[in-house]
């Protein structure tokens, strides 16, 4: 696929999604309950797996908020329980985007990517088999829908 075609599927956000397949990795990242203050944002509870672009740092930090309470909107879930693989690319509250890779359920190994702009995040934040199985799986997805 494409480099156009892919984020045209992968923005599509996704309808009547919940956290509920990726509550066991977010169970392990330990984050606050209640939004954190913005005011020093290198004291963020998740700070050692956020990931940033530099031109974005510290707003989108202060913007992560109690993730992954405040996840407003889905665009994709993989959950893999065989692998224990879980990624997701949610929108927060704070109109924040954020990649969360798990690779496994250490937390030394996951990242919260973050940024204001969804492509970015995408081109930049996920490897190129991470944004085609997105691509192939949202595919699948909005193509069912119009059958």
């Amino acid at each position: 696929m494409s480099y156009i075609k892919d984020i045209t599927y992968i923005t599509a956000p996704l309808n009547q999604r919940s956290a509920e397949s990726l509550a066991y990795p977010f169970s392990l990242l330990e984050g606050p309950s209640e939004p954190s203050e913005p005011s020093d944002p290198t004291n963020h509870p998740l700070m050692d797996i956020i990931r940033v672009f530099p031109d974005e740092y510290p707003e989108t930090v202060a913007a992560v908020g109690n993730f992954p309470h405040n996840i407003v909107r889905f665009y994709w879930i993989h959950a893999d329980q065989t692998s224990s693989e879980w990624d997701a690319l949610v929108r927060l509250d704070t109109g924040l985007y954020v990649y969360y890779t798990a690779p496994t359920d250490k937390r030394d190994s996951m990242r919260l990517f973050v940024s204001w702009l969804l492509p970015k995040l995408v081109a930049f934040a996920m490897t190129d088999e991470k944004r085609e199985q997105c691509a192939a799986e949202k595919k699948q997805i909005l193509d069912s829908c119009y059958l």
